[in-house]
């Protein structure tokens, strides 16, 4: 039987990586600052493990990997695709595509849309017919203007899917299976607005996850290891490395739902707030019941209204990496981070920038760098302390949790500076690659049917159809449960038609 488990963490700073056994015990962990890309830093890692833990591809059943490189592409519109936005919209509507996003990353990510014939009323009755030949003119024109990824939106698809399937195999057929393509129905809800957005949010972000992690199912064999490798999604469990470069939209709250579920296991607590400091931010949010407190309304990324959950995860621009400077004559931390140059390019490195890493050193070994003083360190870093604090008490909570401390940038803390409700877990460097190794495998099921009559019994049926799926996919019978129950009723249609997402979730045999 297969020993270990691999969990990687790919952050703004470091690769983490965590070997974990059957008994979800860390047996060895490394943590590698990222050198010039993910996929070398990734090698190196794992080949170090191999080397001085004597860490045998074998003995691994799998490798789970969570990642932060969508939605830092996304946030920095760096590594972004531009994309050909096609409505399917008889009605021609009037509002512009990328309603409310910002002028960058409009320009960033919108590369041209076209409106053509098709769609269908909320009965299924077509609101006009749908053009092929104009779909053909309609990519040709956005390849033209620049698009490298396309996104087909059409009226009610998520409850009508054919014209949307009907574009994609012309356009497959037409123009190739190379160009990005994302259709809106798989990657949304009802709403046309929110769905558009994610439509142009996954489509951007298509390239940049195949050029990071394509290579990685390959590179495992090539050193021997025989079993599958996964990318942790959203809601904490694992999507295969291949349909997760199909949707990364799946993934971009990949990196804190694996620092908090990671957190809470590392404490033995099912209840708690985490804080997770990295090298370029610091992520606070809450476990309950030893699951991640989600958003009660749809999920806003970038500032880009979405219709998919997320975990309610409040952010500080607040990291080790973080650059302070000296303006009108007092210290002040910026919203800007070093991420990996941090050590290379902050004070405690002989280079021109002081960072909060800097100051994590000061006062750990009291000792003035540079001309700052440690006096000045112990300013700042009450400074760092009370805005963490402050935003941490500050989260509605059924009763006071304690604070759980996890992520690289913790270790600049001095303990001086903790609160006694503040606790930093055994391996707290490594919280977020222990959540990804924690991950189970999930399937969903999410369809649209009328709840008029025999509303039990219809869920009951679509429970073991999602359990049933999980199963098929490898997870243990004994392990299969549902962890997500979903209805999302549409009160302007008949016969009660609601929108049902089931999701089944268990440990891999």
């Amino acid at each position: 039987m297969k020993k270990y488990i691999l969990g990687i963490d790919v952050g703004g700073t470091h690769v983490d990586f965590v070997i974990v056994d059957q008994q979800q015990k860390i047996y060895a962990y490394h943590k590698e600052v990222i050198g010039n890309s993910a996929e070398k830093t990734i090698l190196n890692g794992i080949g170090k493990l191999m080397r001085e833990q004597n860490f045998l591809p074998q003995d691994c059943s799998s490798v789970h990997l969570g990642t932060t490189i969508g939605v830092n592409s996304l946030l920095a519109l760096q590594n972004v695709s531009r994309v050909g936005l096609i409505r399917v919209a008889g009605h021609q509507p009037d509002l512009l595509p990328a309603y409310q996003w910002s002028v960058a990353q409009r320009a960033a990510i919108l590369a041209g849309y076209e409106t053509i014939n098709g769609g269908k009323e909320f009965n299924n009755k077509s609101i006009t017919r749908f053009d092929v030949q104009a779909l053909k003119l309609a990519v040709k024109k956005l390849l033209d203007a620049g698009a490298q990824s396309l996104g087909i939106v059409s009226v009610f698809s998520p409850l009508y899917t054919d014209e949307e399937l009907k574009a994609a195999e012309i356009i497959l057929n037409e123009f190739g299976a190379e160009i990005p393509l994302t259709l809106s129905h798989e990657v949304g809800g009802l709403g046309f607005i929110e769905r558009e957005n994610n439509v142009l949010i996954n489509a951007s972000l298509k390239q940049v996850m195949r050029e990071n992690f394509s290579f990685l199912q390959k590179e495992l064999h090539e050193l021997g290891f025989s079993c599958e490798c996964y990318i942790t999604q959203n809601n904490g469990t694992l999507l295969h490395l291949d349909e997760a470069i199909r949707f990364p939209i799946k993934t971009l709250s990949s990196g804190p739902t694996n620092s908090l579920v990671g957190a809470c296991k590392l404490a033995g607590l099912s209840d708690a707030i985490i804080v997770d400091i990295g090298g370029t931010s610091t992520d606070i949010g809450i476990i309950e019941n030893a699951f991640p407190r989600y958003s009660s309304a749809g999920a806003v990324i970038a500032g880009i209204a979405t219709n998919f959950m997320l975990p309610d995860v409040h952010v500080l621009p607040l990291g080790g990496g973080s650059i302070i400077e000296k303006l009108n004559g007092e210290y002040q931390i910026q919203p800007v981070s070093l991420g990996a140059k941090v050590f290379q390019e902050c004070k405690s490195a002989g280079g021109a920038y002081l960072t909060l890493f800097d100051i994590g050193n000061i006062l750990n070994h009291g000792k003035a760098i540079d001309g700052v003083s440690c006096e000045l360190a112990e300013k700042l870093m009450q400074e760092v302390c009370a805005r963490i604090k402050a935003l941490a008490h500050s989260i509605p909570a059924k009763t006071k949790l304690p604070v759980i401390l996890v992520g690289g940038g913790v270790q600049n803390i001095p303990e001086a500076y903790l609160d006694k409700d503040f606790y930093r877990p055994h391996f707290y460097q490594v919280a977020n690659a222990y959540g990804a190794a924690l991950a189970e495998v999930a399937c969903t099921v999410d369809v649209v049917q009328p709840l008029m009559h025999d509303k039990e019994s219809t869920l009951q049926a679509l429970e073991q159809q999602a359990m049933a799926k999980a199963i098929a996919q490898g997870v243990d019978p004994k392990t299969v449960r549902i962890i997500e129950k979903r209805l999302l009723p549409f009160f302007y249609m008949p016969n009660q038609m609601t929108r049902i997402i089931i999701t089944a979730a268990g440990r891999k045999i």
